[in-house]
């Protein structure tokens, strides 16, 4: 009976999902001086960090895969639309924070937000 008890504890224990397995290993990855950002988006998503003025740098995001990047105090998200035109979102990052990017269904363009600590 232990016997079946402990196959069934490896079984389940094995079942944690990649995506929430590497949920966890960013949140044990992040300093106070870091930031992390986490694709939400069904695509692989591009966007660009910047450094205090430095210039823009361009990184892709696999989908429900989390970052971890220290030099960054903005984040900038451009949308391609069908008829050409382009929008974009830009905000400030504070160090210590977790982000996501996520489709903005009303705005019809890829956002940011802050995610929100458990409790």
């Amino acid at each position: 009976m232990h016997t079946g008890l402990l196959l069934y504890l490896l079984l389940v224990g094995s079942m944690t999902s990649p995506a929430t397995q590497q949920a966890d290993d960013a949140k044990k990855q992040v300093g106070p001086q870091d930031i992390s950002i986490w694709n939400h988006c069904d695509r692989t998503t591009e966007f660009y960090l910047q450094n205090e003025g430095s210039d823009w740098r361009p990184f892709k995001l696999p989908p429900d895969q989390i970052g971890v990047y220290s030099d960054a105090t903005k984040i900038k998200v451009i949308t391609n639309r069908p008829d050409k035109s382009q929008t974009d979102a830009e905000y400030d990052l504070e160090k210590g924070k977790r982000y996501e990017l996520y489709w903005n269904q009303e705005g019809e363009r890829y956002d940011v937000a802050t995610v929100q600590p458990r409790r």
